[in-house]
């Protein structure tokens, strides 16, 4: 009798001249067929010895390690793993990078997220996805007339910079981060919400009016 330990089924036979033949190699996903061992023994079987009984012969299989690789896409590096239990076993931890919301693992070249329940077949490659962050960006013209503002949507790349605003008797010089009073520089990148305040300087006059 050939008990496949789980692999596909071989039918038992009977001897012929006091041997039996080698079956087919059953087969197992995820596995590979090592060979037939005597049940209750470890020593693999001898095709070639005589049968004096009735006997079990056991599949014995090894579990076949596929290599898991984790292509973080430019956020944070994530460690290669090998499957276990014939599955990919998830991160703990997500990956992270400025600017971007981390939007699951996906295997390269697939645009549908990877199912950590899924069986592993082969060497995989399972790629971050990333959502950008918009940061709203407020522009104030005066803070005393409240319908001078606009607002633009931005992610964290650099802001746009308006055209100048005009005011009249005032001469427009720059814009200043409202949270930090110091004066914004458009070719930084912004990581969240800003609010940029219009500076004046009187008009015939060189000191700045600081909007703070």
């Amino acid at each position: 009798t050939f008990n496949s330990n789980g692999g596909s089924a071989v039918a038992a036979a009977k001897t012929v001249g006091g041997k039996v033949t080698k079956p087919a190699d059953p087969t197992r996903a995820g596995y590979k067929f090592l060979g037939w061992c005597k049940q209750g023994g470890s020593t693999a079987w001898n095709f070639g010895d005589k049968v004096t009984a009735d006997i079990t012969l056991v599949a014995t299989w090894e579990v076949i390690e596929y290599n898991v690789t984790f292509d973080s896409a430019g956020g944070s590096a994530v460690a290669a793993a090998k499957t276990s239990g014939q599955k990919a076993v998830e991160p703990t931890r997500d990956p992270t990078r400025a600017g971007y919301i981390f939007a699951g693992w996906y295997k390269q070249g697939s645009s549908t997220a990877w199912n950590f329940g899924d069986k592993v077949t082969a060497d995989i490659t399972l790629v971050a996805n990333w959502q950008i962050v918009e940061y709203t960006v407020t522009f104030v013209f005066d803070n005393d007339e409240n319908d001078n503002e606009s607002y633009s949507t931005v992610n964290h790349k650099v802001v746009t910079r308006p055209e100048d605003p005009k005011k009249k008797g005032n001469k427009f010089s720059g814009w200043y981060n409202q949270s930090t009073g110091k004066k914004w520089n458009f070719d930084d990148e912004t990581f969240d919400n800003l609010t940029l305040v219009a500076e004046w300087e009187l008009a015939g006059d060189h000191s700045p009016i600081i909007p703070f």
